[in-house]
Parts: C-alpha cells; sequence; structure tokens
C-alpha cells in the first residue's frame, strides 16, 4: 500500500469513528445501521466493510486509540504511584467524556472494563520498572484484573454523580480508599 493510500485509509476510518461516535449521542448504538455510519462519514457501505468488521469493531480501533493515549500521558508523570496515576486516570477520562456519555446511555460502558483486561498487562509492561510489583505471575493476573475493576467501578460512580469531584479530589479519594483498606488489614492482623 503506497502513502497516499494509507493516509486515505486513516482519513476514511478516523471519519467512520466519528459518525459512529456522533450517531450514538443521536440513537442507541443497536439501531445504528452500517449504512447509516457510512453515510455520515459521507462514504459508502464497501469503505466501511474494507475496514471494519462490525459496529463493535469501530469501538475497538477507538479503544485502542485512547488506550494509546493514555499510555502516553501517564509517561509525562514524573512519578509514577497510585496517586499521580488517580490524577492522570481521571484527569484523561475528564477530556473523554463525550464518549463516556455515549456508552453509558448505550449500556456499553462494560466495554471499557473488558478493553482494560485486555490492555493493562502490555500497559503495565511498559512501566513495570516504576509501579506496583508482583510476587508471581498468577499475582500479577489477579493483581491486574484487580485494579481494571476497581478503577472501572471508581470510574463509572464518578460518572453516574455527574463527574462532581475533579481529577485532584478523584486522586486523593482514590488513595484514601486503598489506604482506608490497607490500614484496616493491617489492624485486623
Amino acid at each position: 500500500m503506497n502513502q497516499m493510500s494509507s493516509k486515505t485509509a486513516q482519513q476514511s476510518k478516523s471519519w467512520l469513528t466519528l459518525s459512529l461516535l456522533e450517531l450514538m449521542k443521536e440513537k442507541s448504538f443497536s439501531d445504528i445501521t452500517i449504512t447509516q455510519i457510512a453515510e455520515k462519514a459521507q462514504l459508502d457501505r464497501r469503505t466501511f466493510y474494507r475496514h471494519f468488521h462490525s459496529k463493535k469493531d469501530i469501538l475497538d480501533r477507538y479503544f485502542e486509540q485512547l488506550c494509546s493515549e493514555y499510555s502516553n500521558y501517564i509517561v509525562q508523570e514524573k512519578h509514577i504511584d497510585l496517586s499521580s496515576l488517580g490524577h492522570a486516570y481521571f484527569n484523561f477520562w475528564s477530556r473523554h467524556a463525550d464518549f463516556l456519555q455515549a456508552l453509558h446511555q448505550n449500556h456499553l460502558f462494560y466495554l471499557i472494563v473488558e478493553k482494560y483486561n485486555e490492555l493493562l498487562p502490555d500497559l503495565h509492561k511498559k512501566f513495570k520498572e516504576e509501579t506496583f510489583h508482583f510476587k508471581s505471575k498468577i499475582d500479577l493476573e489477579y493483581g491486574l484484573s484487580f485494579s481494571a475493576g476497581g478503577f472501572w467501578n471508581i470510574l463509572s460512580k464518578w460518572f453516574e454523580r455527574g463527574r462532581k469531584e475533579t481529577p485532584e479530589e478523584m486522586s486523593h479519594i482514590l488513595q484514601g480508599i486503598v489506604d482506608s483498606f490497607f490500614n484496616k488489614q493491617a489492624i485486623e492482623r
């Protein structure tokens, strides 16, 4: 594929993605057709199927872009710990609130935790020297699952509450939850 057709393909994918996200603001994901997505992008159905197999493929691609963006965002942190991760996490998602809204109103919020479970191992590898350490591979697997579920549930609750708290406040809340849990565990022993 030459450079010009590669740029055209990337542009078509972007237009189709934006079209789906716009349509999700107006109607239910399940009611959106491939034809509607293509027409909104001013492309034909063949172009859609050249790049995607389904509407979900578009969301998967968009999630991957977001995860890459998030990974790059974290790299900018000077010191990576729970507080800085929490701050980066809530800052990041506050910039993508429209997407969260579209997922929420279409009952697709669960897709976030599915994607976390897929992508967290790679993200952990990228930052393993600076982040949390696990004793074994099985501990790592369970730890990442625990982390994915916890972050997702807190994001969901924050979103349901209308994002009233700032990302900084959410970072402190997250740290307080973890501190409270571990301090209680230490007391019970």
